[in-house]
């Protein structure tokens, strides 16, 4: 079976984890020696890409969601190109979904899969954009929610659903320190960014934090940035680099913002 590993530049709000995926065998002609082949649209639809929705694969929320979704499967020499698409109804989208999954070189029953872009009704999203496009279709689908055009989670009924939801706990933890999120986090070159204003009526300064974890969910490091003397009205776009050397992060929690 092959166990699918998310690429780190995937992380995006709540980062992903890995997942056992079925693979498909195939018997050669008679009198050649036995192979498998590995059917990777199957890989791809039946990954559970979010840490805070093990169970949920893009599999069971595109079926919930699209009109007869489908999609192939090209490539070769262990890297491969894996397209879905189909009709979201309720938000009447036509809507493309492009992987590349990559084998890997060190174990050959475990493979990268890596979202290039989600397409919209032919306008392509970029990456975080178009992650984030697939986390909320997954939290309606979480939620219960059987029209897409009624959820409350995002502006999903807009054009492209750019408008992002900031995660509950973030939001709390953000907003009990006096500030206020301008934009969601995504990871840029290694760095948890994103921008936060200060409502608090007064000049902080202020200490974001994240912890780190391993595949395992083990706490492996802590990436922080700080930032002195934010008037208020103004906003920060904080930078908290991982540090990553043994390639073991595989996601993130946000956890305090310290002021003082």
């Amino acid at each position: 079976m092959k166990k699918a590993r998310t690429l780190f530049s995937l992380l995006v709000v709540l980062a992903t984890v890995f997942a056992l995926l079925t693979v498909g065998g195939c018997s050669s002609s008679a009198g050649d020696p036995p192979k498998t082949t590995t059917d990777y649209y199957k890989t791809v639809m039946n990954y559970s890409p979010f840490s805070t929705m093990p169970d949920i694969t893009y599999e069971m929320v595109l079926n919930k969601y699209m009109e007869k979704p489908g999609g192939s499967y090209s490539g070769n020499s262990g890297k491969y190109s894996v397209y879905i698409n189909g009709t979201v109804t309720s938000l009447q989208q036509k809507v493309n979904i492009k992987f590349t999954v990559t084998d890997d070189p060190d174990d050959q029953t475990k493979c990268f899969i890596h979202l290039d872009y989600v397409k919209i009704n032919d306008e392509e999203l970029d990456p975080d954009t178009s992650l984030n496009y697939l986390y909320e279709l997954c939290c309606a689908y979480n939620a219960g929610c059987d029209d897409l055009s009624q959820w409350e989670g995002s502006e999903q009924n807009s054009s492209t659903g750019n408008d992002v939801s900031i995660p509950d706990n973030d939001r709390k933890i953000v907003e009990e320190a006096g500030f206020e999120w301008v934009e969601p986090i995504t990871v840029e070159n290694g760095d948890i960014t994103g921008v936060i204003k200060n409502v608090s009526g007064e000049t902080k300064s202020a200490t974001i934090e994240f912890v780190l974890y391993d595949e395992s969910g083990y706490q492996v490091s802590t990436a922080v940035d700080m930032m002195n003397s934010i008037g208020n009205g103004s906003s920060w776009k904080f930078e908290a680099a991982i540090m990553d050397f043994d390639n073991k992060v595989r996601s993130y929690e946000l956890v305090a913002l310290h002021t003082f």
